[in-house]
């Protein structure tokens, strides 16, 4: 499972990875990217990256 976080802000992007964390840690095959603004998240989309979650 890959999952997204985007926001401008990293105090939120590592509060979503901290309730995330106990599900990574049952199923080691999630993977998270980070990204601080859309732009970033819609170029690695365009780029055939995967996303199951956005966030």
């Amino acid at each position: 499972m890959h999952i997204a976080i985007c926001d401008n802000e990293k105090f939120y992007r590592d509060k979503i990875k901290k309730y995330l964390e106990k599900y990574i840690n049952l199923y080691r095959e999630i993977s998270i990217a980070d990204f601080d603004c859309g732009e970033d998240l819609i170029k690695a989309y365009d780029s055939e990256e995967e996303f199951d979650f956005i966030f």
